[in-house]
C-alpha cells in the first residue's frame, strides 16, 4: 500500500513539473481494451481518421498563419496611411508659400483635404482589417494624387 501511494505521489510531482504545451495534432482515441463494434474496420478507420486529421489541421494552421500575416500587413498599411495624413498636413502648411492664384488655391486645398480624408479612411479600414475595401480606397487616393499632380506639379 505504501509503495502505491509513493508511486502516485512521484507521478503527480512529475506531472506538475511538465510544461503545458499545446499539441499540434488532436488527441487520439484511447484503447479501452474492450473490442468495439467496428473492430473489424479498425485499421481502415484509423487510416481514414489520420488522413482527415492531417488535412483538417494542416489547412487550419495555414489559414491561421495567413490570417496573422494579413493582420500584420493591414497594420502596416494603417501606419503608412497615418504617415500620409501627416504629409498632407505638411503640404497644407506649405500651401501659402506656393503663391497660387485664388481659384487655384481653393482647388489645391480641396484636393489636399480630400487626400487627407481618404488617408484617414484607409487607416480606419486597415485597422479594422477590412481588407476587401482597401483596393478601392487606394484607387481613390491614387486618383486624387494624379488630379493634383496634373494641375499643380510642374514637370
Amino acid at each position: 500500500m505504501y509503495k502505491i501511494n509513493a508511486t502516485l505521489i512521484i507521478i503527480v510531482i512529475l506531472l506538475g513539473c511538465t510544461t503545458n504545451r499545446q499539441m499540434q495534432v488532436p488527441n487520439t482515441l484511447r484503447d479501452t481494451g474492450r473490442p468495439a463494434l467496428h473492430a473489424v474496420q479498425n485499421e481502415r478507420l484509423n487510416d481514414l481518421m489520420l488522413r482527415m486529421n492531417a488535412l483538417v489541421f494542416e489547412q487550419i494552421q495555414t489559414e491561421i498563419e495567413i490570417s496573422r500575416d494579413r493582420r500584420r500587413k493591414a497594420l502596416r498599411i494603417a501606419e503608412a496611411a497615418n504617415k500620409l495624413q501627416q504629409s498632407v498636413d505638411l503640404i497644407l502648411a506649405a500651401q501659402p508659400a506656393l503663391n497660387l492664384a485664388q481659384h487655384d488655391s481653393v482647388v489645391f486645398l480641396a484636393l489636399a483635404n480630400k487626400l487627407k480624408k481618404q488617408a484617414m479612411q484607409l487607416e480606419n479600414l486597415a485597422r479594422h482589417n477590412q481588407i476587401e475595401s482597401l483596393t478601392e480606397t487606394m484607387t481613390q487616393i491614387t486618383n486624387t494624387c494624379n488630379a493634383c499632380h496634373s494641375l499643380f506639379r510642374k514637370l
